[in-house]
Formats: C-alpha cells, sequence, structure tokens
C-alpha cells in the first residue's frame, strides 16, 4: 500500500511538471506571436526611416569597394558588422530596404528566445517569460528590430556575450568566458556602445569573486585582449577612413563620445523618466523587489549569485552612460543592447514573489498570483508597443519619388536629407540646413561638404 500511494506521489509531480511545461511553451509560443506580429507591422508597411538609407548606401559601396564607404568617401564606422552581414544578403536576394531589415527581425526574435531561455535558467520559466515578454513589447526593441540599422544585432551579440560568460565564471569553463568575450567584441564590431558591458563584467566579476579570481595569467590576458578588441574596433575604422572625412567625428566636437561628467544631470534625468514612465513602473518594482530580495534569500543560491551578477552589470553600465557618455549616446536606441539584462532582473524579481508565496499560499493559488502580476505587467506595455508598431516614417522615398518622375533637365536639388534623396534619385546637388549642422558635414578647402554624399552646405548667415 505505501508503495502504491509513492507511486501516485510520483506521477502526480510529473503531471504536474508536464502541465507546467505545457503552459510556459505555450506562453513563449504566444510572446513569441505578438513580438513577430509587431515587427512585422512595422517592417511591412513603414517607409524608411531617415537613418536605414545610410545602411543601404554602405552596403552599396560594400559591393563595389568591399567596404562601407559613402559617395562622399566618409567611411561608415558605426554598424560595421551588419554593413556586411546586410551585403551579404544584398548578394543572395535583391538587397530591397525590406530584405535588409528581416536581418533586424531574425537577430531581435533571436534575442527574444534567447531571454527566455536565460531567464528560466537562471530563475524559472515564469521570470523567462516576463522577461521575453517585456522584450517582445519594448517599444524601442520593436522599433529597431524591423529597422535596417544595427542595433537588434548589437543586442543579441551583447547578450550572447553575457550569458556565456556568466556561465563560464559560474561553472569554471575557460572556452565559454573566452567565447563570451568574443562575442562581446563581436557586439562592438556590430555597434560601439556594446563597449559598456565590459567593464560592468568586469565589475561584477570584481566584486562577486573577489580580487583572486584575477589572479590567473589567463584571465588577465583574456581580459586584455578584449579591451584591444574593442579599441582596436575604433583604431581599425580611422586608419581605414583616415583623411578628412575619416576624422568627422573630431570636427567642431559636434558629437562626442564621451562627455565626462559634462552631461550628468541630463543623463539622470533620462534614466530616472524611463525607469518611472508609467508602461515601465511594473518592470521598474519588479526590479526593486528582486534587489531587496537578496537579503531573503541564501546566499548559496545560485539564484542569488545571478541577481548580483546582473544588478552589479547593470548598474555599472548606468553609471558609465550617466557619467562618461556623451549626450548624443544617452537615447534609448543606444541603451537598447542592456534591455535584455533589465529584463531579466525584474524576471528575477517575479521569481522572489514566487518562491515568497509559495509557502504561504497553495500551489495553485500562488501560480494564479504570479501569472496575475506576469500578465500585468505586460499589459502595462503593450499600448505602447502598438503605438510603436503603428509608427509612421516621414515619406522622404514618396518625395523624390515625385521629383524624380517630374524631374526636367537642368533642375537641380536642395534637401535636408541627402541620403533619402541619393538612394531614391542617385542625385543630390545641395545639402541645406541653416542651424544645428556641425554634425552632418565635413570640411574641404574652405567649403562644407555633407558626410553622406559630399554635397555642397547651404546655410542662412548668423
Amino acid at each position: 500500500m505505501p508503495t502504491f500511494r509513492k507511486e501516485l506521489a510520483t506521477d502526480s509531480r510529473m503531471t504536474t511538471s508536464q502541465a507546467r511545461c505545457g503552459a510556459a511553451l505555450l506562453g513563449l509560443l504566444f510572446v513569441v506571436l505578438i513580438g513577430l506580429t509587431l515587427r512585422l507591422l512595422y517592417l511591412l508597411r513603414a517607409g524608411p526611416f531617415v537613418d536605414e538609407y545610410s545602411t543601404l548606401m554602405a552596403v552599396q559601396g560594400i559591393l563595389a569597394h568591399r567596404i562601407p564607404v559613402l559617395p562622399s568617401g566618409f567611411f561608415q564606422r558605426s554598424d560595421l558588422l551588419y554593413s556586411y552581414a546586410a551585403s551579404a544578403a544584398a548578394m543572395v536576394w535583391s538587397g530591397h530596404l525590406v530584405d535588409v531589415r528581416f536581418l533586424s527581425l531574425l537577430a531581435s526574435m533571436g534575442t527574444l528566445l534567447l531571454t527566455y531561455w536565460v531567464g528560466r535558467t537562471l530563475f524559472s520559466a515564469p521570470a523567462g517569460l516576463l522577461a521575453a515578454g517585456l522584450l517582445a513589447l519594448s517599444p524601442e526593441a520593436v522599433l529597431w528590430g524591423a529597422r535596417a540599422r544595427a542595433y537588434a544585432l548589437e543586442q543579441l551579440l551583447a547578450l550572447v556575450g553575457f550569458w556565456l560568460f556568466y556561465q563560464g565564471v559560474v561553472h569554471e569553463w575557460p572556452l565559454w568566458r573566452r567565447l563570451g568575450l568574443l562575442a562581446l567584441v563581436a557586439a562592438v564590431f556590430a555597434h560601439p556602445e556594446a563597449a559598456l558591458l565590459l567593464p560592468g563584467l568586469a565589475m561584477a566579476v570584481l566584486v562577486l569573486q573577489g580580487l583572486r579570481w584575477w589572479l590567473h595569467l589567463d584571465r588577465l590576458v583574456e581580459f586584455a585582449l578584449a579591451g584591444a578588441g574593442v579599441v582596436g574596433c575604433y583604431v581599425l575604422q580611422r586608419v581605414v577612413a583616415g583623411d578628412d572625412v575619416g576624422g568627422f567625428d573630431a570636427i567642431a566636437n559636434a558629437r562626442p563620445i564621451f562627455g565626462f561628467l559634462a552631461n550628468w544631470g541630463a543623463g539622470l534625468e533620462t534614466a530616472v523618466e524611463f525607469l518611472l514612465a508609467t508602461p515601465m513602473i511594473p518592470t521598474t518594482v519588479l526590479v526593486l523587489l528582486a534587489i531587496l530580495a537578496l537579503g531573503l534569500r541564501s546566499p548559496e543560491d545560485p539564484r542569488t549569485h545571478a541577481v548580483r551578477f546582473l544588478a552589479i552589470t547593470l548598474a555599472m553600465i548606468a553609471i558609465q552612460i550617466i557619467l562618461v557618455i556623451g549626450s548624443t549616446r544617452q537615447g534609448a536606441r543606444h541603451r537598447l543592447f542592456a534591455a535584455p539584462l533589465l529584463y531579466l532582473l525584474a524576471g528575477a524579481g517575479l521569481d522572489s514573489l514566487a518562491t515568497r508565496l509559495t509557502p504561504r499560499l497553495s500551489r495553485a493559488v500562488a501560480g494564479a498570483v504570479v501569472a496575475a502580476i506576469l500578465i500585468m505587467t505586460l499589459l502595462a506595455s503593450l499600448p505602447a508597443a502598438v503605438r510603436a508598431a503603428k509608427t509612421s516614417e516621414i515619406g522622404y522615398d514618396s518625395a523624390f519619388g515625385y521629383v524624380k518622375e517630374h524631374w526636367l533637365a537642368g533642375d537641380r536639388l536642395a534637401t535636408l536629407a541627402p541620403a533619402a534623396a541619393w538612394v531614391s534619385m542617385g542625385q543630390v546637388d545641395y545639402f541645406a540646413l541653416g542651424q544645428n549642422y556641425e554634425e552632418f558635414v565635413w570640411q574641404k578647402d574652405g567649403q562644407w561638404y555633407d558626410k553622406w554624399v559630399g554635397a555642397p552646405l547651404i546655410r542662412t548667415r548668423s
């Protein structure tokens, strides 16, 4: 009789586990479909975003010269890895904007699935589902996961790098740790903001593993090589670019990469506004809950270490953005690479709540409460995600298509969107921008030219 009861209990636990696994997979399928639908809605409906023309021009440069050089001669330093991936797609497919956008879509959906897996492995299936859901409904992730720019690829490589590095540190798997750092360097070649992750990982290891962890030559060499890879990304791009156009970033210091305390007030204000925006409040509360619950978790619990590692890494990234990075690179798109880490920390908060509820409530009731919190947190983000998916871009392609159709011999074109004009018409005569033109121009023989096609600048006299 006792054996029979034991078998019944085992069967009951297996049935419950299978039901939970099925519910998690069903939830993941729903999240994936929602995320895919939102991104496809923008990808197939919206016209080109102004920066996407630069990507198309870089692809043309790679196909013609093997490097992403624009018609002006300016070397397209950002989006380097993405530009080469897009050029490969152009050789296979038509090279149309939609084809290039699908690269971002694939990267974005890959990040979503990986976010679920990381959250499920570190914490629980509900934690992974919440993190993946928040990423699926993030307005910025929706937009940049469907635009022909490198942010989605950067985000994927950054998350891959974090996950491999974390596993390598925790389990003492040197190969995984090195692959993680390699993925991080690749993310920097996709877009430079990912470099902020390297100091974050270094700080997390220093705080949690102690100074003795660093007293191994192989680990020091690994980080030194990763740092050299990050620096080498910038050096290589400048060497390849060369001359006046290659030194574009230095002109008038109009768009500095670093601020060094010059913009800390605005950076802090931007961070606070982001975390306290109405759709983000439930997520922010769960992040705080994850951090506060550390005192209630056992130090031996692997989830405790994971929360600490995530929190320290994110804190270090935030400090760099606020105190070090220039104001033009503190926007939402530039911190998108770290979004999965933030959402994983929110998932950890949900897991902490579930851990506290389980001993006090029946398993069914506790599960229902966790599910309700998960759903309400995601619903708070849904309206903003739908608005992002329905975003309409300025119709440069339609406008220049009309101009091309009515073009007469001897006509001249002056525009504030030379990249869009060049892709649409293959001709630009003047870059017309009266103010705030400094970050878009370079100078030669006393004349200012735009960085995309090299059209002379027309501006108002001050």
